[in-house]
């Protein structure tokens, strides 16, 4: 179970808007949050992992509070078990596809590692560094290292903005995939509204700020 209570005075055209947020996620659910621009979707993902300074944050992974403002708790990053995707992906230049992933988990069984690079149409990549990727190939490679970290809960900021639809199926199928080895839930950020409600365990449509 993950619970998440978060309250963040945003500024917004010179004034301050309130932005609220609460979940309680049971494993492997997958929380669609969606909503016009500026509505304070990818700044949720960034109140939650600490990357931007809350108000008011609490945050639990599976009965253990990692993060509660009124508290003073502040767990590290490195001991948070929250990976996230940001929607432009920051890859290391000099390693290939393969060595991104072993870098990431070295003791994935090479079956399984293939596996999942073929079924995200990067097996024949897999020796190809990032400047030879597409912007939907990197977007795909990223999904597959942030699964690998064998994460508690996994945050997504537009993961679909670079893919086809086949794609798209492809990367929810997989992280399914790895819920069943080990359950995680899954927050998903997108403007896609229609694809959330047919892929996700529920959605949350955010108001303008």
């Amino acid at each position: 179970m993950v619970k998440i209570e978060l309250n963040k005075q945003l500024e917004v055209g010179g004034s301050l808007r309130p932005l609220s947020f609460e979940a309680s996620l049971d494993p492997n659910a997958i929380l669609g949050i969606s909503g016009p621009s500026g509505c304070g979707k990818t700044s949720i993902l960034k109140l939650i992992t600490g990357l931007m300074p809350a108000d008011e944050l609490v945050v639990e992974l599976n009965g253990r509070c990692i993060r509660d403002t009124k508290q003073g708790i502040d767990c590290p990053l490195n001991e948070q078990s929250i990976s996230m995707l940001f929607q432009s992906v920051e890859l290391l230049p000099h390693l290939s596809v393969e060595e991104h992933v072993r870098w990431i988990n070295s003791s994935e069984p090479t079956k399984s590692l293939e596996a999942s690079l073929s079924a995200l149409g990067l097996l024949a990549l897999s020796k190809q560094r990032p400047n030879r990727l597409s912007g939907g190939q990197q977007q795909r490679l990223g999904l597959l290292m942030c699964l690998l970290t064998q994460p508690d809960l996994l945050l997504l900021d537009e993961p679909f903005s670079a893919q086809d639809e086949n794609n798209r199926q492809a990367m929810i199928k997989l992280i399914q995939g790895f819920q069943e080895r080990k359950p995680f839930p899954v927050i998903l950020v997108s403007h896609q509204q229609e694809w959330l409600s047919k892929n996700c365990s529920f959605v949350q449509q955010l108001d303008p700020l």
